[in-house]
């Protein structure tokens, strides 16, 4: 039995006006996880997804957390010699600035077969991907003999708080043979990458407070110690001039790539290319960019607020004054040591009577793939049979705060895959995903999927 990628063609060609307006309607959801404003909108879009995931023919249901729900779909066939568990989410990033949005960022806006929308691209298009190539699949072959679980969370952007939560409840329900991520990026347009690995997280929110009140610069500056310049010093000491963490035992216990994962990426750039691609006025050192992007830990600040920032000038010494902070981190380094060590590092540039205080926010380790499973053989060949041209390796300098632990509860091989591409403004105004990726990920999930179930 062959796998008939022109069947697949056509039924797509015969759907395609259907999957735009489902993609549409999926993008009209502001599901930001991370703004409790939003909440209502997240579980509209958790019931919208549970609807129409129902439609292809699978079991479906959310499962509640003190969070947002988990959808769950489930097909279960007469016969089945594996089970794949397929990972997506619904929820998105805010959308400031808005200013900087062309079109609004819920309407989804086509413009020469691109759709520019908040969560085009990560992670909504990705997940149209995967429920367009389950709905083909059930279509064409209703009793398909693999035992398929998509697990669709709502809080990838905000933690998984709520997520591992029910992964911790319903842990049995989600073991698998597999686990396919699909939350990544290709190497370029029409080019396929399987991610060897990905960076962990810390993230935290610290607030650095000098007096109960705001207080007069004329009549109070030289004698009140200023927050904004306390906490921005202790902030700039973390790092050297070439964004090198200074913080004492920072890189303790991390790990270097092995030679099977040196020998298969490709860790080359052109850096001038590379800038003007990614909007780059400035860079640390151009050796070893890619590996700083990729595999090495970084300290970053993300948000600095005090003091008065609105129209005109105010004369002013805030009392407070508040950062977000996060750190990428490497196999070897464990998140609640590193948090550790930022908090004592900190404490350790204030000044006597500044109360320093420090809310974690979120916080995941970092994951590497079995680089000789027998699914990523799978995956690779698909790719590379959908797409026509080799598939090249990478890893990812974000993260993916739960797949670390939904891979321990999975207890099967890891593959890492997507097809959204590292232009298309993720986390930025002007969201945006090629149609053409929607298509070409549609023919290789199916492919993937099939291959699987016939393997």
């Amino acid at each position: 039995m062959q796998f008939s990628l022109q069947e697949y063609k056509e039924w797509f060609s015969n759907n395609e006006n259907n999957i735009k307006e489902m993609f549409s309607d999926f993008l009209t959801f502001p599901s930001i996880s991370t703004d409790l404003a939003y909440r209502e909108h997240c579980l509209k879009t958790a019931t919208w997804l549970e609807e129409t995931l129902r439609k292809t023919g699978m079991t479906v249901e959310q499962m509640p957390s003190s969070g947002l729900p988990v959808v769950f779909g489930e097909h279960i066939p007469t016969m089945a010699a594996h089970s794949l568990l397929i990972y997506n989410h619904y929820d998105v990033q805010p959308v400031d600035p808005l200013e900087e949005w062309a079109t609004p960022p819920f309407e989804s806006t086509w413009r020469d077969e691109v759709v520019y929308a908040r969560g085009a691209s990560d992670n909504k298009g990705q997940c149209l991907i995967t429920i367009i190539a389950l709905w083909a699949l059930l279509c064409l072959e209703p009793d398909l003999p693999l035992r398929i679980k998509f697990f669709i969370e709502g809080e990838e952007e905000s933690g998984s708080k709520g997520t591992l939560e029910v992964l911790e409840r319903e842990a049995k329900r989600f073991q698998a043979d597999y686990l396919c991520v699909l939350d990544f990026d290709m190497a370029s347009l029409g080019h396929p990458a399987l991610v060897l690995g990905y960076r962990g997280l810390i993230a935290m929110e610290i607030e650095c407070k000098t007096a109960e009140t705001d207080l007069h610069s004329g009549v109070y500056g030289g004698i009140a110690i200023n927050p904004l310049q306390v906490l921005s010093h202790a902030l700039s000491a973390c790092t050297d001039s070439q964004g090198h963490v200074v913080i004492p035992g920072f890189y303790e216990g991390m790990t270097e790539l092995s030679q099977e994962e040196e020998r298969r990426v490709d860790f080359s750039v052109d850096v001038h290319a590379y800038k003007q691609e990614h909007g780059l006025l400035a860079i640390y050192q151009e050796e070893e960019l890619v590996k700083r992007g990729w595999i090495y830990p970084t300290f970053e600040i993300n948000g600095l607020i005090g003091g008065y920032t609105g129209d005109g000038f105010k004369t002013v010494i805030p009392a407070k004054a508040r950062a977000k902070v996060s750190c990428r981190l490497v196999p070897g380094q464990d998140p609640h040591k590193v948090q550790e060590k930022v908090e004592a590092f900190l404490q350790t540039k204030m000044p006597q009577g500044v109360v320093l205080s420090i809310k974690p926010l979120k916080g995941a380790p970092s994951l590497r793939v079995n680089t000789e499973s027998a699914l990523l053989s799978i995956v690779l060949r698909c790719l590379e049979e959908t797409f026509g041209v080799p598939c090249c390796y990478t890893f990812c300098g974000g993260s993916v705060p739960v797949v670390s632990t939904l891979a321990a509860v999975v207890k099967g091989d890891v593959a890492l895959f997507g097809f959204a591409l590292s232009t298309d403004n993720i986390h930025a105004p002007n969201e945006h995903m090629h149609w053409s990726s929607i298509k070409q990920g549609f023919l290789a999930m199916t492919r993937l999927l099939w291959q699987i179930a016939h393997s």
